[in-house]
């Protein structure tokens, strides 16, 4: 296996827990890890599986936006370091052939030195199998990225967190029972 190359996941693994014995006797289910589905092609281009080398690819089961394409490729891709950060703060705005369009909130500039984006579309190329050449533009506004979304994924765990608790009766009658409050700066979501 190449180097940023994610290994490849077993054919076939079951949707339910496996149950298992615990040294006392006890069952205890251990979840399995589930093959995350191929992403298909943005829209409008047609719809096309990320392909790993040398891995067989099935059909994609949607048709995805750019967005979420970008997103499931990026982590089949397992990129780390600045070249990851830079990939996480982009924006796929188009896909035609080998000329992929990226959009950066201009904050975001200083990271994108041309020897990085040269080093994230070599990382894509070997990736797909097929030349990848990358244009990089800036601009303000966009609110589609991968990290754009995993942070609003995160607020809204946190928010569902402080819910649950608000609501928990057990927490409710600590509150009232000790006349305490609930420090909602210290939950953390899941």
């Amino acid at each position: 296996m190449s180097p940023g190359q994610p290994e490849p996941s077993p054919a076939s693994q079951p949707d339910t827990p496996a149950p298992r014995q615990a040294a006392n006797g006890a069952s205890v289910v251990v979840p399995l890890r589930q093959a995350r589905p191929e992403p298909a092609a943005p829209s409008p281009a047609p719809a096309q599986p990320v392909a790993r080398p040398g891995a067989a690819s099935a059909p994609p089961r949607e048709a995805l936006a750019a967005g979420d394409w970008w997103a499931q490729l990026l982590d089949r891709m397992q990129l780390d370091g600045l070249i990851a950060n830079l990939a996480r703060h982009a924006m796929l705005i188009s896909r035609d052939q080998d000329q992929w369009q990226l959009l950066l909130d201009p904050g975001h500039q200083p990271m994108a030195t041309d020897a990085r984006i040269h080093e994230l579309a070599q990382a894509i190329s070997d990736y797909m199998g097929k030349p990848v050449r990358l244009k990089v533009s800036f601009e303000s506004g966009g609110e589609d990225s991968p990290a754009q979304r995993e942070e609003r994924d995160r607020q809204a765990r946190l928010a569902r967190a402080k819910d649950a608790l608000r609501g928990d009766p057990v927490v409710q009658a600590l509150v009232t029972e000790f006349g305490g409050r609930l420090d909602e700066d210290s939950i953390e979501p899941e």
